[in-house]
């Protein structure tokens, strides 16, 4: 089925018409329906087709039409997903590609940075940068109305974040929803459900999702370590196997006070855990480049996370132009429980085995509170000011058992506990204005104090800090195309357990502990893009100060990383993305990355450049089947003192509708089991080189069914005037 639009003098036309046979339906809410049968073998035209008024009239109308799903807006790119052929992909991030700043071929990133945000409906979610693509994973595509990436966050959002995803969920009256059974295989089969479902009226409106999931991993890996001081060497081979069970709850409520007000709340849990998760390690020590004796060291463990978020949003609008308040409350519970069970073996004479229980859990709470006023002028100029207040409780305890004579013996040295409360206040203010008709620029100002007290049960410490958050933008348009160019300073706080003074062993050969006196890094960033034809370009440059480097040190033949503020980093990216339609069956989208990476120390200088391409073509086949091939290569770069070596994979997905509700859908991620990570540093005395390899190549098929019982509303166009209708349709 094809939509359109009809102009201001009534015309309209349809592209990419099938040969075949047809009907033309004309609909208004001021006219009676207009049918036609017509035989579609060339360009064909209707001529004049008269339509009959209707008697009633209507204060205001509906209208349905299909749009370019991908637009540029003043900070980013919005993406229509409902309503287009993007709400066939199988995962949010598939979707996420179309957007020009997005990348995903070494983990999720906007221009570079894997600082992101992620906001639902408004609401923001406080996750950690290691489940956000795991949470995208879990909603449903069907669910989704839009998706704003914004590249060039402002001053409201939280200063660490340079980029944001803002989700918005389906919008329509009655009932619609979705039911899915994935089934996949990676060496051992495992499987997925997941479900949405909406309801909506004038006065209110729930939606609720849920999702399950269940399967096994396995990786293998070899790790090479040689300290220099000691002339001492550590070849270890590991293999691993782990249970992933996934279960997630979404539950959103929105109120409608009136016509100018609402009252949103939404519940997230997240449960996570690798079960059963074993690890056999097996290391030849060499000294002096002769074998010395074997170490082995077996590890079973299981590690268990429970996410509980709550957030209740007022949101009131306080004039025609779309002036706003907004108030929001937010509050996250965080555990995570890890038991663990060790025996480490040194095969020497004498033998000497080892036997340990860790038994580790954290707790933290999150607490925010934010509020906003933003006024719109009739001149489009735009003042918005805001304040946010959060405090995080983080309780992490930590126990330590040394197995003697088959008795638990605490061990105190490793045994210590740490609490930290991290106290946020900010304020921020932003002035938006036009210059000319074209153009308008944006200036920007957040300052923030952060306090945090902590303590390991043996000392107390604290620190603070004041910072300021400093942003100027301009958008202009050239030639027909968007142009802009950005600066901001912001900075990115450390993360707590960084904090932590106490030395953790993690293996037999490394351990790893904290540094009380970090303070936040400062991020210098200057950014520019414009649209030449159908090509997007931009240039980012970034510098970081007070960088946090984990340095390893050798202490005792024990590879030890402890955090610092140290050196200087650059970091300059040139971006370039198109999207080309070759065919009515054919259908490209290519993203091109390079970029040169530097870290400057007192004592060395590191550098390098970086490249990376995204290749992803769809092919409209018979019988509506779509094909997608998904491409990705990352070249070797440096980061901070450590290379990384090129990694790439191709994926493919078939996608076929069984009838209107019924969607039947495959995949194979990394057909030639291509994709790996490999790295290697030589640094303060200490040269390391790992490789591992993870079960990425996979095949599945998923079944959908859809359904849906209502009619559809359009926020962008409910207001459109009844009588500009009626006069188009004259």
């Amino acid at each position: 089925m094809k939509t359109a639009i009809s102009t201001e003098d009534g015309s309209f036309a349809f592209q990419d018409v099938a040969e075949g046979n047809c009907r033309i339906e004309v609909v208004s809410i001021f006219y009676e329906a207009y049918f036609r049968d017509i035989s579609v073998t060339s360009d064909v035209s209707l001529g004049v087709v008269t339509i009959s008024e209707k008697t009633q009239n209507l204060k205001e109308v509906t209208i349905t039409g299909r749009r370019n799903p991908i637009t540029p807006t003043d900070t980013g790119t919005l993406i229509e997903v409902a309503g287009s052929r993007l709400s066939n992909q199988n995962d949010v991030l598939s979707i996420l590609n179309y957007a020009p700043s997005i990348s995903t071929a070494s983990g999720l990133k906007i221009f570079g940075s894997d600082d992101i945000l992620l906001i639902l409906d408004g609401k923001e979610l406080h996750l950690s940068k290691d489940k956000l693509e795991q949470f995208l994973s879990k909603i449903p595509v069907k669910s989704i109305q839009t998706i704003e990436v914004i590249d060039r966050a402002d001053v409201s959002f939280d200063t660490s974040k340079s980029g944001v995803i803002k989700i918005n969920t389906l919008q329509k009256d009655g009932w619609t929803g979705s039911l899915s059974q994935n089934v996949f295989y990676k060496k051992r089969i495992g499987y997925s459900d997941d479900a949405d479902l909406f309801y909506a009226n004038d006065d209110f409106r729930i939606f609720g999702t849920f999702y399950h999931s269940r399967g096994k991993t396995f990786s293998e890996s070899t790790e090479n370590q040689l300290l220099k001081s000691q002339n001492i060497a550590y070849n270890s081979t590991t293999e691993a196997s782990l249970k992933r069970k996934e279960n997630s709850f979404m539950l959103e409520a929105d109120y409608y006070l009136n016509e100018n007000s609402d009252l949103s709340f939404l519940y997230v849990y997240d449960y996570d855990v690798d079960a059963n998760h074993d690890r056999d390690i097996h290391t030849d020590v060499l000294k002096n480049k002769h074998f010395d004796h074997l170490l082995t060291y077996k590890r079973l463990f299981d590690q268990t996370s429970k996410d509980h978020s709550f957030s209740l949003n007022f949101n009131s609008e306080l004039d025609t132009l779309g002036s706003n308040v907004k108030i929001a409350l937010d509050f996250m519970n965080k555990k995570y429980i890890n038991p663990v069970w060790e025996e480490e073996t040194h095969h020497q004479m004498p033998i000497i085995k080892e036997k340990r229980e860790q038994n580790s859990h954290s707790n933290s709470f999150v607490y925010v509170f934010n509020t906003s006023w933003n006024k719109k002028f009739s001149n489009k100029q735009q003042i918005s000011l805001g304040t946010r207040l959060s405090l995080v409780d983080n309780k992490d305890y930590f126990e330590h058992l040394d197995i003697i004579n088959n008795q638990k013996i605490r061990n105190t040295r490793f045994s210590n506990d740490f609490f930290l409360k991290e106290y946020i206040f900010a304020v921020y203010s932003s002035y938006n204005f036009p210059l000319g008709a074209k153009s308008n620029i944006t200036l920007e100002v957040r300052s923030e104090y952060n306090y945090n007290d902590f303590t390991n049960t043996m000392e107390r410490f604290n620190n603070h800090s004041t910072q300021w958050m400093l942003n100027g933008q301009y958008n202009t348009k050239l030639w027909g195309n968007n142009f802009y160019i950005s600066a901001v300073k912001r900075f990115n706080r450390v993360n707590y357990y960084s904090f932590n003074p106490t030395y953790i062993k993690d293996t037999p050969t490394s351990a790893y502990s904290g540094n009380k006196d970090l303070k936040p890094i400062d991020v210098y960033q200057l950014q520019t893009g414009y649209k030449i034809g159908g090509v997007n370009l931009a240039l980012v440059y970034r510098y970081y100060e007070h960088n946090v480097l984990y340095r390893p040190n050798n202490i005792n033949g024990v590879v030890t990383t402890r955090p610092e503020n140290v050196g200087y980093r650059n970091e300059f990216y040139a971006f370039a993305s198109t999207f080309q339609k070759f065919t009515d069956w054919w259908e490209l989208n290519l993203k091109l990355t390079g970029g040169h990476l530097g870290f400057k120390l007192p004592e060395e200088r590191f550098s390098s450049l970086y490249g990376e391409v995204q290749l992803t073509q769809n092919f409209n086949l018979p019988w509506d089947i779509q094909m997608r091939l998904d491409y990705s290569y990352t070249s070797d770069r440096k980061f901070l003192y450590t290379k990384n070596y090129y990694d790439h994979s191709l994926n493919m997905r078939l996608f076929y509708p069984l009838s209107k509700s019924f969607k039947l859908s495959a995949f194979v991620n990394d057909i030639f089991n291509t994709s790996r990570s490999e790295s290697e540093y030589d640094f303060n005395n200490i040269y390391q080189h790992s490789f591992n390899k993870f079960d990425t190549r996979s095949f599945g098929v998923s079944l959908t069914y859809d359904f849906s019982k209502g009619k559809e509303v359009d926020d962008d166009i409910r207001s459109s005037g009844a009588e500009n209708e009626k006069n188009r349709l004259r």
